[in-house]
């Protein structure tokens, strides 16, 4: 009787310590698990921010193609640069008010350099300082500009 007793403690203890290690296993997957729902999320946020940056190179590579066809009808190459006109499409955000930067890179400066401003479209052929709420900066240092 005594042996019985002892070989049901012996198994009672190897199922115990099966059922122990399947506890472990499990507890190791359940990290584990939560581990690449969390990266699965992290990579679907990074190909949405792809897509948006995506969408945004389209939109630049747009812009460029529309200067580029502004550029090529007005006839302007190297030599001819004078007059050259083109429009921003990005315009002053309307809700908040304050100092809004924009910057602009100039390639070469081989006459003067004037960047316009202005509260409306203006056609390309017009000087901005015909309109009024229209403002110029030019690379001689000066300001023109209309009361708004």
């Amino acid at each position: 009787m005594h042996q019985l007793k002892d070989n049901l403690i012996a198994k009672m203890e190897k199922y115990q310590n099966k059922q122990q290690h399947s506890i472990d296993e499990l507890t190791e997957m359940q990290l584990r698990n939560e581990q690449l729902n969390a990266l699965q999320k992290k990579i679907v946020k990074m190909e949405e921010y792809q897509k948006e940056q995506e969408q945004n190179i389209v939109g630049l590579q747009k812009t460029v193609v529309t200067l580029r066809e502004i550029v090529f009808s007005i006839g302007l190459t190297l030599q001819n640069r004078l007059g050259f006109r083109c429009i921003v499409t990005l315009s002053i955000p309307r809700k908040d008010d304050g100092i809004f930067y924009y910057e602009v890179t100039i390639i070469e400066e081989s006459h003067h350099v004037f960047i316009g401003l202005a509260t409306k479209q203006m056609p390309l052929g017009a000087w901005v300082r015909g309109f009024n709420g229209t403002y110029a900066y030019g690379s001689i240092g000066r300001f023109w500009g209309h009361a708004v």
